[in-house]
Protein backbone atom coordinates (compact mmCIF):
# COMPACT_ATOMS: atom_id res chain seq x y z
CA UNK A 1 0.00 0.00 0.00
CA UNK A 2 2.87 2.35 0.80
CA UNK A 3 4.43 2.01 -2.64
CA UNK A 4 1.01 2.23 -4.32
CA UNK A 5 0.37 5.57 -2.65
CA UNK A 6 3.77 6.88 -3.69
CA UNK A 7 3.26 5.77 -7.30
CA UNK A 8 -0.20 7.36 -7.41
CA UNK A 9 1.07 10.55 -5.82
CA UNK A 10 3.76 10.80 -8.46
CA UNK A 11 1.22 10.38 -11.30
CA UNK A 12 -1.11 12.99 -9.81
CA UNK A 13 1.79 15.34 -9.27
CA UNK A 14 2.68 15.08 -12.94
CA UNK A 15 -0.94 15.82 -13.89
CA UNK A 16 -0.98 18.95 -11.76
CA UNK A 17 2.32 20.09 -13.20
CA UNK A 18 0.71 19.88 -16.65
CA UNK A 19 -2.20 21.96 -15.40
CA UNK A 20 0.20 24.52 -14.03
CA UNK A 21 1.80 24.76 -17.46
CA UNK A 22 -1.65 25.22 -19.04
CA UNK A 23 -1.74 21.81 -20.73
CA UNK A 24 -5.00 19.91 -21.13
CA UNK A 25 -5.70 16.65 -19.29
CA UNK A 26 -7.74 13.67 -20.39
CA UNK A 27 -10.94 13.14 -18.47
CA UNK A 28 -13.09 15.42 -16.35
CA UNK A 29 -11.50 17.62 -13.71
CA UNK A 30 -14.13 16.58 -11.19
CA UNK A 31 -13.13 12.93 -11.52
CA UNK A 32 -9.51 13.77 -10.96
CA UNK A 33 -10.50 15.91 -7.98
CA UNK A 34 -12.20 12.89 -6.36
CA UNK A 35 -9.26 10.67 -7.15
CA UNK A 36 -6.81 13.16 -5.69
CA UNK A 37 -8.91 13.51 -2.55
CA UNK A 38 -9.05 9.73 -2.12
CA UNK A 39 -5.30 9.23 -2.39
CA UNK A 40 -4.58 12.16 -0.12
CA UNK A 41 -6.83 10.57 2.51
CA UNK A 42 -5.11 7.20 2.06
CA UNK A 43 -1.70 8.82 2.40
CA UNK A 44 -2.73 10.66 5.58
CA UNK A 45 -3.92 7.39 7.13
CA UNK A 46 -0.64 5.72 6.24
CA UNK A 47 1.28 8.54 7.89
CA UNK A 48 -0.90 8.20 10.99
CA UNK A 49 -0.30 4.42 11.13
CA UNK A 50 3.45 4.69 10.70
CA UNK A 51 3.88 7.65 13.05
CA UNK A 52 1.25 7.11 15.79
CA UNK A 53 3.02 9.37 18.31
CA UNK A 54 3.92 12.19 15.93
CA UNK A 55 0.99 14.62 16.04
CA UNK A 56 3.14 17.43 14.63
CA UNK A 57 3.68 15.41 11.47
CA UNK A 58 -0.07 15.13 10.83
CA UNK A 59 -0.63 18.83 11.57
CA UNK A 60 2.03 19.68 9.00
CA UNK A 61 0.42 17.28 6.54
CA UNK A 62 -2.98 18.93 6.92
CA UNK A 63 -1.44 22.33 6.29
CA UNK A 64 0.14 21.12 3.07
CA UNK A 65 -2.80 19.06 1.82
CA UNK A 66 -5.62 21.23 3.22
CA UNK A 67 -7.94 18.26 3.13
CA UNK A 68 -10.90 19.91 4.84
CA UNK A 69 -11.17 22.85 2.45
CA UNK A 70 -10.02 21.22 -0.78
CA UNK A 71 -11.96 22.34 -3.86
CA UNK A 72 -10.54 21.94 -7.35
CA UNK A 73 -11.14 24.82 -9.77
CA UNK A 74 -8.54 24.82 -12.54
CA UNK A 75 -9.66 28.15 -13.98
CA UNK A 76 -9.04 30.07 -10.75
CA UNK A 77 -6.39 28.30 -8.71
CA UNK A 78 -4.41 26.02 -11.02
CA UNK A 79 -1.05 27.23 -9.81
CA UNK A 80 -2.04 27.27 -6.12
CA UNK A 81 -3.22 23.65 -6.12
CA UNK A 82 -0.41 22.46 -8.33
CA UNK A 83 2.16 23.93 -5.96
CA UNK A 84 0.34 22.40 -3.02
CA UNK A 85 0.37 18.99 -4.61
CA UNK A 86 4.06 19.18 -5.39
CA UNK A 87 4.64 20.06 -1.72
CA UNK A 88 2.45 17.13 -0.62
CA UNK A 89 4.29 14.73 -2.93
CA UNK A 90 7.66 15.87 -1.60
CA UNK A 91 6.31 15.41 1.92
CA UNK A 92 5.21 11.86 1.08
CA UNK A 93 8.58 10.96 -0.39
CA UNK A 94 10.37 12.23 2.71
CA UNK A 95 8.12 10.63 5.31
CA UNK A 96 6.97 7.43 3.59
CA UNK A 97 9.41 6.47 0.86
CA UNK A 98 12.42 7.37 2.97
CA UNK A 99 11.03 5.32 5.80
CA UNK A 100 10.20 2.35 3.57
CA UNK A 101 13.81 2.16 2.46
CA UNK A 102 14.84 1.64 6.05
CA UNK A 103 14.32 -1.81 7.49
CA UNK A 104 11.45 -1.99 9.95
CA UNK A 105 12.50 -2.48 13.56
CA UNK A 106 10.66 -3.76 16.59
CA UNK A 107 11.17 -5.12 20.08
CA UNK A 108 11.09 -8.92 20.12
CA UNK A 109 12.29 -11.81 22.25
CA UNK A 110 15.76 -13.14 21.38
CA UNK A 111 16.49 -16.72 22.40
CA UNK A 112 20.24 -16.06 22.51
CA UNK A 113 20.07 -12.87 24.62
CA UNK A 114 17.15 -14.35 26.64
CA UNK A 115 15.42 -10.97 26.67
CA UNK A 116 13.41 -8.56 24.53
CA UNK A 117 15.87 -6.77 22.23
CA UNK A 118 15.84 -4.34 19.31
CA UNK A 119 15.46 -6.39 16.14
CA UNK A 120 15.23 -5.84 12.38
CA UNK A 121 12.12 -7.28 10.71
CA UNK A 122 13.19 -9.61 7.87
CA UNK A 123 9.72 -10.97 7.08
CA UNK A 124 6.18 -10.27 8.24
CA UNK A 125 2.87 -11.69 7.07
CA UNK A 126 -0.68 -11.54 8.43
CA UNK A 127 -3.70 -13.63 7.54
CA UNK A 128 -7.29 -13.43 8.73
CA UNK A 129 -9.86 -16.19 8.97
CA UNK A 130 -12.77 -17.61 10.96
CA UNK A 131 -12.01 -19.64 14.06
CA UNK A 132 -14.41 -21.77 16.08
CA UNK A 133 -14.11 -21.68 19.87
CA UNK A 134 -15.69 -24.76 21.44
CA UNK A 135 -16.62 -24.72 25.12
CA UNK A 136 -16.76 -28.04 26.95
CA UNK A 137 -18.00 -29.16 30.36
CA UNK A 138 -15.99 -31.22 32.86
CA UNK A 139 -17.00 -34.49 31.17
CA UNK A 140 -15.62 -33.23 27.85
CA UNK A 141 -18.99 -32.80 26.16
CA UNK A 142 -19.47 -29.78 23.92
CA UNK A 143 -21.48 -27.13 25.78
CA UNK A 144 -21.38 -24.21 23.36
CA UNK A 145 -19.63 -23.03 20.23
CA UNK A 146 -18.86 -19.51 19.02
CA UNK A 147 -17.14 -18.19 15.90
CA UNK A 148 -14.75 -15.28 15.72
CA UNK A 149 -12.29 -13.76 13.31
CA UNK A 150 -8.69 -14.52 14.22
CA UNK A 151 -5.52 -12.91 12.89
CA UNK A 152 -2.38 -14.98 12.47
CA UNK A 153 0.83 -12.92 12.43
CA UNK A 154 4.19 -14.40 11.42
CA UNK A 155 7.33 -12.34 12.00
CA UNK A 156 10.97 -13.26 11.40
CA UNK A 157 13.44 -10.87 13.00
CA UNK A 158 17.18 -10.50 13.44
CA UNK A 159 18.59 -9.36 16.78
CA UNK A 160 20.74 -6.25 16.47
CA UNK A 161 22.87 -7.42 19.37
CA UNK A 162 23.81 -11.07 18.81
CA UNK A 163 22.50 -11.15 15.18
CA UNK A 164 20.56 -14.38 15.77
CA UNK A 165 17.30 -15.08 13.91
CA UNK A 166 13.99 -15.34 15.81
CA UNK A 167 10.48 -16.37 14.77
CA UNK A 168 7.36 -15.03 16.47
CA UNK A 169 3.89 -16.43 15.78
CA UNK A 170 0.89 -14.56 17.19
CA UNK A 171 -2.78 -15.57 17.15
CA UNK A 172 -4.95 -12.52 17.82
CA UNK A 173 -8.70 -12.58 18.42
CA UNK A 174 -9.09 -9.17 20.05
CA UNK A 175 -7.78 -5.75 18.94
CA UNK A 176 -6.63 -4.86 22.47
CA UNK A 177 -4.02 -7.68 22.22
CA UNK A 178 -4.66 -8.81 25.79
CA UNK A 179 -5.70 -12.27 24.59
CA UNK A 180 -2.77 -12.72 22.18
CA UNK A 181 -1.33 -16.24 22.10
CA UNK A 182 2.37 -15.80 21.39
CA UNK A 183 4.75 -18.57 20.31
CA UNK A 184 8.50 -17.99 20.00
CA UNK A 185 10.94 -20.21 18.16
CA UNK A 186 13.42 -21.00 19.44
CA UNK A 187 10.99 -20.86 22.33
CA UNK A 188 11.10 -18.32 25.12
CA UNK A 189 12.48 -19.75 28.36
CA UNK A 190 10.52 -19.11 31.52
CA UNK A 191 13.41 -20.65 33.44
CA UNK A 192 16.85 -21.52 32.10
CA UNK A 193 18.85 -24.62 32.99
CA UNK A 194 21.61 -23.56 35.44
CA UNK A 195 25.07 -23.90 33.89
CA UNK A 196 26.41 -25.88 36.85
CA UNK A 197 23.97 -28.76 36.16
CA UNK A 198 26.11 -29.89 33.21
CA UNK A 199 28.62 -31.17 35.77
CA UNK A 200 26.03 -33.56 37.24
CA UNK A 201 26.10 -37.30 36.57
CA UNK A 202 24.33 -38.12 33.28
CA UNK A 203 21.54 -40.07 35.04
CA UNK A 204 20.45 -36.83 36.77
CA UNK A 205 21.16 -34.44 33.93
CA UNK A 206 19.01 -36.26 31.35
CA UNK A 207 15.94 -36.20 33.61
CA UNK A 208 16.55 -32.58 34.59
CA UNK A 209 16.78 -31.50 30.95
CA UNK A 210 13.43 -33.15 30.20
CA UNK A 211 11.91 -31.39 33.21
CA UNK A 212 13.10 -28.06 31.85
CA UNK A 213 11.89 -28.88 28.33
CA UNK A 214 8.33 -29.44 29.59
CA UNK A 215 8.56 -26.51 32.01
CA UNK A 216 9.44 -24.07 29.23
CA UNK A 217 6.46 -25.33 27.24
CA UNK A 218 4.37 -24.60 30.37
CA UNK A 219 3.47 -28.28 30.80
CA UNK A 220 3.53 -27.98 34.57
CA UNK A 221 1.92 -31.34 35.45
CA UNK A 222 4.55 -33.25 33.42
CA UNK A 223 7.33 -31.08 34.88
CA UNK A 224 6.23 -31.79 38.45
CA UNK A 225 5.92 -35.52 37.74
CA UNK A 226 9.47 -35.38 36.40
CA UNK A 227 10.76 -33.94 39.68
CA UNK A 228 9.34 -36.98 41.48
CA UNK A 229 11.22 -39.29 39.08
CA UNK A 230 14.42 -37.31 39.59
CA UNK A 231 14.19 -37.51 43.39
CA UNK A 232 13.50 -41.24 43.24
CA UNK A 233 16.55 -41.72 40.99
CA UNK A 234 18.69 -39.78 43.48
CA UNK A 235 17.48 -41.80 46.47
CA UNK A 236 17.92 -45.16 44.73
CA UNK A 237 21.48 -44.21 43.84
CA UNK A 238 22.27 -43.22 47.43
CA UNK A 239 20.46 -45.84 49.54
CA UNK A 240 19.19 -48.51 47.12
CA UNK A 241 15.76 -49.37 45.72
CA UNK A 242 14.16 -50.53 48.94
CA UNK A 243 11.01 -49.42 50.74
CA UNK A 244 8.66 -46.49 50.25
CA UNK A 245 9.63 -42.89 49.62
CA UNK A 246 9.41 -42.12 53.35
CA UNK A 247 11.64 -45.07 54.19
CA UNK A 248 14.20 -43.98 51.61
CA UNK A 249 14.20 -40.44 53.01
CA UNK A 250 14.68 -41.79 56.53
CA UNK A 251 17.64 -43.83 55.27
CA UNK A 252 19.15 -40.70 53.62
CA UNK A 253 19.05 -39.05 57.03
CA UNK A 254 20.44 -42.04 58.94
CA UNK A 255 23.33 -42.41 56.50
CA UNK A 256 24.17 -38.71 56.68
CA UNK A 257 23.26 -37.63 53.15
CA UNK A 258 20.69 -35.05 54.31
CA UNK A 259 19.60 -33.38 57.56
CA UNK A 260 16.31 -33.96 59.36
CA UNK A 261 15.06 -30.51 58.36
CA UNK A 262 15.82 -31.19 54.68
CA UNK A 263 14.01 -34.54 54.98
CA UNK A 264 10.76 -32.72 55.78
CA UNK A 265 11.25 -30.47 52.77
CA UNK A 266 11.83 -33.49 50.49
CA UNK A 267 8.69 -35.19 51.83
CA UNK A 268 6.59 -32.17 50.84
CA UNK A 269 8.26 -32.11 47.42
CA UNK A 270 7.61 -35.80 46.77
CA UNK A 271 4.00 -35.48 47.91
CA UNK A 272 3.49 -32.70 45.33
CA UNK A 273 4.97 -35.00 42.66
CA UNK A 274 2.65 -37.82 43.74
CA UNK A 275 -0.34 -35.47 43.46
CA UNK A 276 0.67 -34.59 39.89
CA UNK A 277 1.24 -38.23 38.88
CA UNK A 278 -1.85 -39.75 40.52
CA UNK A 279 -4.37 -36.92 40.97
CA UNK A 280 -3.63 -34.59 38.07
CA UNK A 281 -2.44 -31.76 40.34
CA UNK A 282 -1.29 -28.78 38.27
CA UNK A 283 1.02 -26.47 40.25
CA UNK A 284 1.35 -22.76 39.56
CA UNK A 285 4.67 -21.51 38.24
CA UNK A 286 5.84 -20.18 41.63
CA UNK A 287 5.24 -23.53 43.36
CA UNK A 288 7.05 -25.44 40.61
CA UNK A 289 10.00 -23.04 40.79
CA UNK A 290 10.20 -23.56 44.58
CA UNK A 291 10.29 -27.34 44.09
CA UNK A 292 13.04 -27.03 41.49
CA UNK A 293 15.03 -24.80 43.86
CA UNK A 294 14.86 -27.54 46.52
CA UNK A 295 15.89 -30.32 44.13
CA UNK A 296 18.70 -28.30 42.55
CA UNK A 297 20.03 -27.44 46.00
CA UNK A 298 20.10 -31.17 46.80
CA UNK A 299 21.82 -32.08 43.52
CA UNK A 300 24.36 -29.29 43.79
CA UNK A 301 25.72 -31.00 46.89
CA UNK A 302 26.82 -33.82 44.53
CA UNK A 303 29.18 -31.40 42.78
CA UNK A 304 30.34 -29.82 46.03
CA UNK A 305 31.13 -33.26 47.52
CA UNK A 306 33.20 -34.21 44.47
CA UNK A 307 35.12 -30.96 44.67
CA UNK A 308 35.72 -31.55 48.37
CA UNK A 309 37.20 -34.99 47.63
CA UNK A 310 39.50 -33.55 44.96
CA UNK A 311 40.73 -30.86 47.35
CA UNK A 312 41.41 -33.51 49.99
CA UNK A 313 43.36 -35.64 47.51
CA UNK A 314 45.54 -32.70 46.47
CA UNK A 315 46.18 -31.46 49.99
CA UNK A 316 49.43 -32.86 51.49
CA UNK A 317 49.02 -34.81 54.73
CA UNK A 318 50.33 -33.40 58.02
CA UNK A 319 53.77 -34.74 58.93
Amino acid sequence: MRQQILDKAKVLSEKYNKLMRGEKLEGENGVMDTEYQFWLTQARQLLADENPDNDKLLVEWDKRANLDNYRFNPKLVIQQYAERHVAVYAFLVKNIKGKSQEKEKQKAYCYKCEDDTNQIVLFKDTSFGPQEIVGRNEEGDESQSVWMVAATIWTITKCQGCEKINLTHITRTDPDRKTDRVFHFPYKFIRTVPSWTFKLPIKYLEILQEIYATLNQELFILSLTGTRILLDTYMVHKVGDTGTFKQKIAKLVSEGFITQSKAKVLEATIEAGNAAAHRGFKPDKETLFDILDIIENLLQSEIVDRKGKKIKEKTPARK
